[in-house]
């Protein structure tokens, strides 16, 4: 009865930890041990009097998960909306990385563990989903600059959702092949009419012709391994456009 008592007032208990996340969202330094009881008292809401073994989350669920999952949302999409207009989208990756750590620990010092794979999925649907495609921008300049920071990060990042990574598999093969073609027409010259083979061709010796193409390969393994830590999306990438290029 007690705990309805609060809650007819618009939800007055819930309302007041939501404004203390925020709060401490927005930088502020907040009781945590306060806020833990508060949600350890959510829970034990939900004990059977019965039998205090048996545990229920519904209370939890319904009082203040749902209403916090909602405020989440709608927070992350208003702030991700006003960082991306006036930061440039490396320093936005840094950002949502540094968000989702936050809400990580946030569940480890205060919220049930229940809430974990929700909020996080949530956070990453905002973050991440929600601006896949400005994400994805600059990944053929971050890969002529050897940027290996930020596509670590950005690869990491959209890894995180359902064929996050697909599009930056396809634009990488791309690039290799881009750069296997190019260092075969340094050698041999631009073809000629009707596919031929340049001017250099006759004289150009097999070793060179190898040593280019395994040179091509040495690095953009080399990019595979440091920015892209070996995934096998961008490995299969790399074997597919380099026996293009080969062929």
């Amino acid at each position: 009865m007690f705990f309805n008592h609060i809650q007819s007032k618009s939800a007055k208990l819930a309302n007041a930890v939501l404004r203390l996340i925020e709060k401490q969202r927005n930088g502020e330094t907040i009781d945590q041990s306060l806020v833990k009881k508060v949600m350890d008292s959510f829970v034990s809401l939900g004990l059977d009097e019965t039998d205090t073994s048996k545990q229920s989350l519904d209370v939890y669920k319904e009082h203040f998960e749902d209403p916090f999952l909602s405020a989440t949302e709608k927070y992350y999409k208003h702030e991700s909306d006003a960082f991306l207009s006036e930061n440039a989208v490396s320093d936005y990756l840094r950002r949502a990385e540094e968000r989702l750590k936050e809400e990580e620990d946030r569940v480890e010092r205060y919220l049930n563990s229940c809430t974990r794979k929700t909020l996080i999925l949530k956070c990453e649907d905002v973050l991440i989903r929600g601006h896949a495609e400005t994400m994805r921008e600059e990944f053929q300049t971050l890969l002529d600059f050897d940027n290996d920071e930020d596509l670590q990060r950005k690869c990491a990042l959209l890894a995180r959702r359902p064929d996050g990574l697909e599009p930056l598999r396809k634009k990488f093969e791309e690039h290799v092949k881009k750069a296997g073609l190019s260092a075969v027409v340094k050698l041999v010259g631009e073809p000629g009419a009707g596919g031929a083979a340049g001017a250099g061709a006759e004289t150009l010796e097999p070793k060179a012709f190898v040593d280019a193409l395994l040179e091509v390969h040495r690095k953009n393994s080399e990019t595979v391994s440091r920015s892209f830590r070996g995934e096998a999306g961008f490995v299969a990438s790399l074997d597919k456009a380099c026996r293009e290029f080969v062929n």
